[in-house]
């Protein structure tokens, strides 16, 4: 379970290079992502773009469950996940946020 833990949380770190992450919080099985429209900044975007539910309801669909908090996405997953399961939530937590990324964007949001 410790090398699980410190597995999700350097796959999440890895987020890190994606326009919109600001900062990946938390330690093992307890992250969040931060979702900021200008990294050296840590401009967030305007409440009003609901960023942290866009990328959640991204993530639902693709079958993950992320908590919206503001614009944060919180994930406290089972203590039994396994490396295939953190590698699922990884790729699919980077793709939800790529996706609502280029959505902003396509709607006129300056990102970065």
């Amino acid at each position: 379970m410790a090398t699980t833990g410190q597995y999700f949380e350097d796959r999440l770190r890895q987020l890190a290079h994606l326009p919109l992450v600001g900062e990946v919080r938390g330690r093992k099985f307890m992250i969040c992502v931060e979702n900021v429209a200008d990294k050296s900044t840590k401009r967030l975007l305007p409440e009003a773009l609901d960023v942290g539910r866009r990328v959640t309801e991204t993530c639902e669909a693709a079958g993950l469950v992320v908590r919206p908090l503001g614009h944060l996405n919180v994930m406290s997953p089972p203590l039994t996940m396994t490396r295939s399961d953190v590698d699922f939530v990884a790729e699919t937590l980077e793709k939800a946020i790529v996706k609502v990324t280029d959505d902003l964007v396509r709607d006129g949001v300056r990102i970065g």
